[in-house]
């Protein structure tokens, strides 16, 4: 996955060119990249210059990276004109298609070069079919609780923050002193710095498991105010979620 600085020097690389819209009369020409108030400065199809900022555009990215496909009104917590920009924007890029889901336009991140940089492309009719798929049982296990959870244990937590987010393209999120959220597709995985854990605990990784613990495991731990039980076994390495 791309970093999100990369992404923004490619629509860097667009500036000075007309780009098409996914919806029909709305096409954008973007004017240049301002890095030092962080701003994308653009012309609309009438002739309006606007600018959308790189927080916004981050964001669209990190759930890009983190999700299977986004609907960026409902990321952008809105409906209107101006969210075609980032839309335009993104579907833009050479690893960016699109599709329509219950009447919907969504991006999706692809994973290699699929049309040239500066022009749009529909994800073909067969794709579309497995991403629905793949977003239905995400949903299904989404609200059924069952997406996997991983605890990485750390004694450096900058270094191993910053080798997470390089190989995945997700950016982590600061739950608490210490403790980093990333969503990574189908799986929530917990970067802890290990001076952030109540009890002790070797750094590594550890699989979250929903249900009891073996009678014979009785190490605890809490982490992020959640309580665990320790087994280490085998060369496995689990963590017993307890009801709170």
């Amino acid at each position: 996955m791309k970093k999100f600085i990369d992404v923004l020097k490619d629509i860097e690389k667009l500036a000075g060119l007309k780009l098409k819209s996914i919806r029909l009369g709305a096409e954008i020409t973007i004017e240049e990249l301002d890095w030092e108030t962080k701003s994308i400065f653009l012309t609309t199809a009438k002739g309006k210059r606007v600018s959308r900022n790189f927080p916004e555009m981050e964001r669209l990215w990190e759930s890009l990276c983190k999700k299977h496909a986004i609907h960026v009104d409902s990321e952008l917590g809105g409906s209107g004109s101006s969210r075609n920009q980032p839309e335009t924007i993104l579907a833009n890029l050479p690893y960016v298609e699109w599709f329509k889901h219950l009447k919907k336009k969504h991006l999706t991140l692809v994973s290699k070069v699929s049309h040239s940089l500066g022009s749009l492309k529909k994800m073909d009719d067969i794709a579309v079919e497995e991403m629905v798929q793949t977003l239905n049982d995400l949903e299904t296990k989404s609200k059924g609780g069952d997406v996997s959870q991983v605890v990485v244990i750390s004694g450096d937590l900058i270094s191993h923050s910053e080798a997470l987010e390089q190989a995945s393209g997700v950016k982590g999120q600061s739950l608490q002193q210490g403790v980093y959220e990333f969503w990574l597709p189908a799986c929530r995985l917990l970067l802890v710095s290990d001076q952030s854990v109540t009890g002790t605990i070797s750094p590594g990784t550890y699989l979250v498991i929903k249900g009891s613990a073996p009678q014979n495991v009785t190490s605890k731990v809490k982490i992020a105010g959640k309580k665990y039980i320790i087994q280490t076994t085998e060369g496995m390495f689990l963590l017993y979620l307890q009801p709170d």
